[in-house]
């Protein structure tokens, strides 16, 4: 009687599906009927919040400075032969970071960097990593 009152109620033509339970267990209507309901299982819950936070934690193991830089150097196209000095990145494209050496030195630590003579650029084989950190 129920079933039919919330047919009438809920038509398949406004994309509505009403589910009979009948006699399953209330505890039992998330592992069951869960697609019904558009509720994940916990499994893919667990997972999804795991590659988040793997994810996450990769991004905030640089301080908020060296995301700067990174993002200031791809800015500037300064990716494999495109080389920027550290002074000249220091004193005119990053002055108002006040971490930047720090930053610097944790950003070239990381290998995000590669070096020629006295200049610096963007590790094209990291671009993935360092988009990341920007993105």
């Amino acid at each position: 009687e129920k079933y039919v009152e919330y047919e009438k109620l809920y038509p398949a033509e406004s994309l509505y599906e009403v589910v009979l339970v009948g006699s399953s267990e209330v505890s039992m209507l998330r592992k069951t009927h869960s697609h019904y309901f558009g509720i994940e299982t916990y499994d893919s819950i667990l997972q999804s919040l795991e590659s988040s936070i793997a994810g996450f934690t990769r991004r905030i193991d640089l301080d908020v400075g060296a995301r700067q830089i990174l993002a200031k150097m791809a800015r500037r196209r300064a990716w494999g032969t495109r080389p920027i000095k550290r002074d000249t990145l220091k004193n005119h494209f990053c002055r108002d970071i006040l971490t930047f050496d720090s930053s610097f030195e944790a950003i070239l630590a990381k290998g995000l960097l590669v070096q020629s003579g006295q200049a610096f650029s963007l590790n094209l084989q990291k671009k993935p990593e360092i988009e990341q950190y920007i993105g």
